[in-house]
């Protein structure tokens, strides 16, 4: 008997979990895992979330980097249904992440883990420089940043002392958070009803 679409999603935040948790859990079995994983390292709350982003974003980014034919952009991952979309991840699996923590379920990570609490990354996993900026370059790399030089369509940037760009954190949290919530940015067309 196979597993209805309901039963497979509830199986696969199961494992985000084991992934954020466990002290040794087991790596992802194939790509779907090895996707999702990563793209819910992106896409949880950085402030929240700080250890079990990198831990979900590191399982997903190893297992791809040992096959890299793999690798998926995250809207694909959405067509292929193996997640209802980023938002629905982004909340289903922090809400599984509470309930761990508040039934004390949670696996206690090894010291050198748990204090390696990063407050110096913003959503999916961008470096922050200077307190209050993101490298253009660093947004250059992700798979939607021609999505996102859309939105920053008249935004101003900051040029450092090498005419290195860099983004100003709030725009750039600004349009992650719309992003990841609505699938758009601020110069989106709304849908026709």
């Amino acid at each position: 008997m196979s597993l209805s679409a309901r039963d497979r999603w509830a199986q696969l935040l199961r494992r985000c979990v084991e992934i954020a948790y466990a002290p040794d859990p087991r790596p992802p079995m194939d790509q779907r895992e090895a996707c999702v994983f990563r793209l819910a390292g992106m896409v949880l709350k950085p402030m929240s979330y700080p250890a079990e982003r990198r831990r979900l974003y590191d399982a997903g980014e190893t297992w791809l980097a040992q096959h890299p034919d793999q690798r998926v952009a995250p809207g694909v991952i959405v067509q292929r249904g193996w997640v209802v979309s980023a938002p629905w991840l982004r909340d289903s699996l922090q809400h599984e992440l509470e309930l761990a923590r508040s039934n004390h379920t949670v696996i206690t990570l090894s010291a050198p883990f748990a204090l390696a609490r990063d407050m110096n990354t913003t959503y999916f996993g961008l470096p922050i420089v200077r307190d209050n900026l993101v490298r253009l370059d660093d947004i250059r790399r992700l798979p939607f940043f021609s999505f996102w030089e859309e939105s920053a369509r008249g935004s101003t940037m900051l040029i450092g002392d090498q005419d290195e760009v860099f983004v100003y954190l709030h725009d750039w949290e600004h349009f992650a958070e719309l992003f990841i919530k609505t699938g758009t940015h601020r110069h989106s067309k709304p849908p026709i009803p």
